[in-house]
């Protein structure tokens, strides 16, 4: 009887190890298979074919979704169809991706994801909850940079750039670079110019009560700032000033950045962020690097080009377009352009250029001795 009770329970273990080892083995097979599917759907997401990459990560889903695979094989479905333009199905699959799995990671980028189809939809009140709670709910999510310059921008658009100012800063300060962060930089300068260009209060800026004899061009002296972005900021037509008026002064200065791999200019206001503008830049590296100055300032310049000849304003040869910021370097400097199509690239002399309506805002900020710098 001993004997044969050991031989049941030898054979117990047996086959419950024999039952643990197809279970185990069913479960590496069902694990290699959902990491085919997965691989399989992010090649072909990466050749850009989001219906058979859709099509794949659906499959996933519809056989593991009560696995650990579930969320992303769902999730990287949902953004296959925002891709292909199919928001309306997108939306449906995200909001499916909170329901099912709201405690997991993930569900910061489904907010962000969700605030931006409500956003490509023009449903901006939409937009700014899904942002909202993104911030609530996932206040250390790498994502909230995302929510951050979205609704910073949005602010902007709505005529609140102190608002939307808090929110870009952050928004930077969280993300230097990436979407986030140019999305970000670019509201950025449009908020600092909105306020700029009021009487708000702002940090670089006082209050100066005009006194008898001042003229615009004597403020404008004493401050080191242009009479143009006196009268912008102050909303004046004319030269004319009345003693005991008060007006909005600049009065710290401007600097020029130009970075020349990101063939971008950067203007700050008293070493801070102001706005940035996109640049082309000399081919072959003949643009000059180091610090330099701005020496002079000519609206609508002539063009004597080094190979003889004269182009003046308005002349589809003259490359300077509608304004030109010298440098302390002979032959070198900041100017509009007559081919916008070059910014961005390196195609020019030597120059900086910018597109006009850039250069022409550059202008008006800028007065001459304002330190440029130029690095690589």
């Amino acid at each position: 009887m001993k004997v044969k009770g050991i031989v049941i329970l030898i054979g117990i273990v047996i086959g419950a190890a024999v039952v643990g080892a197809v279970l185990f083995n069913e479960k590496v097979v069902k694990e290699k298979r959902a990491q085919e599917l997965m691989a399989m759907g992010e090649g072909l997401e990466q050749q850009e074919n989001y219906d058979l990459a859709q099509q794949e990560y659906q499959k996933g889903y519809e056989q593991y979704g009560g696995t650990r695979h579930g969320p992303a094989f769902l999730f990287r479905s949902a953004v296959c169809m925002k891709k292909k333009g199919d928001l309306e199905a997108a939306v449906k699959r995200f909001e499916e991706w909170l329901e099912r799995y709201p405690d997991e990671a993930q569900a910061a980028d489904c907010l962000a994801e969700l605030g931006s189809c409500a956003e490509e939809t023009g449903k901006t009140e939409l937009a700014q909850e899904y942002y909202q709670r993104l911030l609530d709910e996932h206040p250390g999510s790498p994502r909230r940079a995302d929510a951050l310059a979205a609704l910073g921008e949005m602010r902007v658009g709505q005529a609140q750039p102190e608002a939307g100012k808090e929110l870009l800063q952050e928004a930077l300060d969280r993300a230097r670079d990436g979407e986030a962060a140019e999305r970000a930089m670019e509201a950025l300068g449009k908020a600092n110019l909105q306020i700029l260009f009021s009487p708000r209060p702002q940090e670089g800026c006082v209050r100066y009560d005009v006194e008898k004899g001042d003229s615009l061009a004597s403020i404008a002296e004493k401050f080191g700032t242009t009479v143009s972005l006196i009268k912008e900021c102050n909303g004046l037509t004319k030269d004319w000033i009345r003693p005991g008026q008060t007006l909005k002064v600049v009065n710290e200065p401007f600097s020029i950045e130009v970075d020349l791999s990101d063939k971008d200019l950067i203007l700050r206001l008293g070493g801070e962020f102001f706005k940035r503008y996109p640049v082309g830049v000399g081919r072959y590296d003949t643009t000059p690097i180091g610090e330099f100055r701005v020496t002079e300032k000519v609206e609508n310049p002539t063009w004597y080009p080094s190979t003889g000849g004269v182009y003046y304003p308005g002349d589809p040869k003259n490359i300077l377009g509608t304004r030109w910021l010298a440098l302390n370097k002979p032959g070198y400097g900041i100017h509009g352009t007559t081919e916008p199509e070059s910014i961005g690239k390196a195609s020019s002399a030597g120059c900086i250029r910018m597109l006009n309506r850039d250069v022409e805002e550059l202008f008006t900020l800028v007065p001459v001795g304002t330190a440029v710098r130029i690095v690589e």
